[in-house]
């Protein structure tokens, strides 16, 4: 049988921006890790969370003790996150910021894959090249802060939320999905308001 014209420029077409949307991750990874190699000095905000890191055990970030009770603490599994960091990296400034760095690294494969479960081929390069090439992704890839891990985070919970709700499951699975989902989000993006301790944590599952 003759080959449908119409279904090899199609094959051709999705094979072109397969390649291209593979060099924007390869650029987007690329600017960020460049950023993070620049090692600048820290920043006010971030010296802050820093002197909070190094002042700080485990145990003593993990049950709130603040190192300054006039400042907001930050959020707790990115805290932990960055102690284990410096625990194992030693405290500096690469240690500080790998894992943010990791987590925009993460984020844009992440958000490559909700994209092809939701766009069309042209629509996931545009959109790709906006979050590869953003501004403020790169910088906070590089940064001292939680956001690129609320990024993160966030489309990690986007994915799983995408997947569970296409599968045939009983009621039961999905609250047990959204118990974790919201008790993933308070650990994750919960801030503490000054001289206020978390004093109850619900069960994960």
């Amino acid at each position: 049988m003759p080959t449908n014209p119409k279904s090899i420029i199609e094959k051709i077409r999705s094979t072109v921006y397969m390649h291209n949307n593979l060099l924007l991750i390869i650029f987007g990874v690329a600017l960020r890790v460049k950023h993070f190699l620049e090692n600048r000095s820290l920043r006010l905000d971030e010296a802050y969370v820093a002197n909070h890191l190094s002042a700080l055990s485990l145990k003593q970030i993990f049950f709130y003790v603040p190192f300054d009770t006039d400042l907001p603490f930050p959020p707790l599994l990115f805290m932990i996150a960055e102690k284990l960091s410096i625990m194992f990296l030693g405290n500096n400034e690469f240690a500080f910021r790998a894992f943010p760095l990791i987590c925009g690294i993460t984020s844009i494969i992440l958000f490559y894959k909700f994209l092809k479960e939701i766009a069309s081929p042209k629509a996931i390069f545009i959109a790709l090249a906006l979050f590869a090439f953003s501004d403020i992704l790169i910088y906070y890839s590089a940064e001292l802060k939680q956001y690129a891990s609320d990024v993160t985070f966030t489309l990690i919970l986007y994915l799983t939320a995408l997947y569970s709700t296409r599968k045939q499951e009983k009621q039961s699975y999905f609250t047990r999905h959204d118990r974790c989902c919201s008790n993933f989000i308070f650990l994750s993006s919960h801030i503490c308001s000054r001289r206020h301790r978390i004093i109850s944590i619900n069960p994960l599952l």
